[in-house]
């Protein structure tokens, strides 16, 4: 799902972090190219290996900064700070099939997706 408009696109985000308060259901943003869901605070074991991922992938603070540690990615984070005062991890890339994350507070994960193999 999206919101089309970027100021709808940021109330769906709002609406993920509201809905952790909700229900532990797992829930996505998919648009026309990625998939966006909320990690809460902890550790985290994404599986990319669906054939459906591309390359690209984000890591976003949402409200507060946030230290990350992670591995399967191009460039990783040793308890590095993001935040958007300083840095925000986009156009990250995929190295490996099982990417971790650890996670002081909630973040934002996002993964491109070939399309193309959708339709």
């Amino acid at each position: 799902m999206s919101g089309g408009r970027f100021d709808h696109e940021m109330g769906l985000i709002k609406t993920l972090y509201e809905a952790k308060k909700l229900t532990n259901i797992p829930l996505l943003l998919v648009s026309e190219c990625s998939v966006t869901f909320l990690l809460d605070e902890g550790e985290h074991t994404i599986h990319a290996s669906t054939g459906y991922e591309a390359q690209h992938v984000g890591l976003i603070p949402v409200g507060q900064p946030c230290q990350v540690t992670t591995t399967g990615l191009q460039w990783n984070l040793d308890n590095g700070t993001l935040s958007f005062d300083d840095i925000v991890s986009t156009s990250n890339r995929l190295l490996d099939e099982i990417v971790y994350i650890k996670c002081n507070r909630p973040l934002l994960f996002t993964m491109e997706y070939k399309n193309d193999m959708i339709n």
